[in-house]
């Protein structure tokens, strides 16, 4: 290691002694001074002669900063080794969708499910039939031999499934089951599941990303109505009562920009066949006055669509607590509006700051009906 000898210029003891040096490597000053305490300096310890060693603050923070620097530079470059990994290693679309057939018809669907999907949630019996809807129990068991790269597939033929629920398939804008969600009857911790092979076992274990990003859920009607492509969260039973209800095609997801080629070739798909470029987001009960984040998630991702060239609007229906309904528990239609995503903002504005909580209990201000425009049916 080279130094410089300061020679009366030593910045930690103000030159008082005549031997200090300057590493030409680190930067790091060597002083014998021990009763020294030097503005803008940081002690870092003793060398072997007894100098002690001081480093400028602000290399200590060009130092860190450079760290920070490489170690996300690093997680960057594994990240996209592992996902390039993943990628390589994935089934096909094609053959998810026929090892997730093989499973789902080995299973049935239990009565209290079914009463759920047509009593709660208001499926008919043929909508619940073309779904595809499954019960598991924990753990269920399935017969045959399946790839071990099958997302959702632990050894011993079990299934991933934390405890008992409703499977509910992901298709693709080609109608192709690519993942399985699981819907817990008990949401003490969250209701939905993604089928996953990863565990903490096993943390390289076959996810349900395909080239790299999250499936999402295209649903498409019978007879189409005509009112352009909507927007739900989730990508089970809110987007295919939505579209089952609307006549609408739907797609399910919630962050779409996640998935950016994913999103862009599903809405390509749809807008080509529906011969629309209007898409209709659905805020769920209580997002306008929401205060971690979830409305400026609507935000962005009406701007990621934007960006593609879509014409994009908001259904509105007064949806401003959690006590109003979601998109799919309307029972009347009628009422839906659209407004424009400047609209959207301003109505998230007005409401947050109208908000308040008394009591633990949220006051919401009075509706506001002055920047709404343009009914649903006339925009068929």
């Amino acid at each position: 290691m080279s130094f410089t000898l300061l020679k009366g210029s030593c910045p930690v003891c103000s030159g008082t002694r005549r031997d200090c040096r300057q590493s030409n490597q680190t930067g790091l000053i060597f002083c014998f001074a021990h009763e020294a305490n030097p503005a803008n300096y940081i002690f870092r310890g003793q060398d072997k002669i007894g100098f002690g060693m001081w480093q400028s603050s602000c290399d200590a923070q060009a130092f860190s900063d450079e760290i920070r620097a490489e170690r996300r530079r690093e997680f960057l470059a594994n990240e996209a080794m592992r996902k390039q990994q993943q990628i390589l290693n994935q089934l096909s679309s094609r053959e998810r969708d026929r090892h997730y057939r093989e499973i789902l018809s080995q299973l049935s669907l239990s009565s209290e499910h079914y009463m759920h999907l047509r009593n709660d949630r208001g499926f008919t019996s043929q909508q619940i039939v073309a779904r595809g809807y499954r019960s598991v129990s924990q753990w269920q068991k399935v017969a045959g031999l399946f790839p071990s790269n099958l997302p959702g597939l632990l050894p011993y033929g079990s299934l991933n499934v934390g405890g008992s629920g409703i499977l509910c398939p992901v298709r693709d804008l080609e109608g192709l089951i690519v993942a399985l969600r699981l819907r817990l009857d008990d949401s003490s911790q969250g209701r939905y599941r993604w089928l996953t092979s990863a565990t903490k076992k096993n943390p390289e274990g076959a996810t349900p990303h395909l080239d790299g990003e999250l499936p999402l859920a295209v649903y498409e009607p019978d007879v189409y109505a005509g009112k352009g492509i909507w927007m739900t969260e989730g990508l089970e039973m809110k987007p295919a009562l939505t579209c089952d209800r609307l006549s609408a095609p739907v797609l399910g997801g919630g962050k779409w920009s996640g998935s950016p080629k994913k999103a862009k070739q599903s809405i390509e798909y749809l807008s080509h066949k529906y011969g629309t470029k209007l898409l209709i987001f659905c805020p769920d009960a209580g997002d306008v006055i929401n205060t971690d984040g979830v409305p400026g998630r609507w935000l962005g991702e009406i701007k990621f669509f934007e960006s593609l060239g879509y014409q994009c609007r908001v259904a509105w229906w007064q949806q401003i607590t959690k006590e109003d309904s979601d998109i799919d528990e309307l029972e009347d239609y009628s009422i839906v509006q659209f407004i424009t995503p400047e609209q959207f903002k301003a109505t998230i504005e007005r409401f947050q700051i109208g908000t308040h909580v008394m009591n633990g209990i949220i006051h919401k201000p009075k509706r506001v009906n002055s920047l709404i425009s343009s009914p649903v049916k006339q925009l068929v």
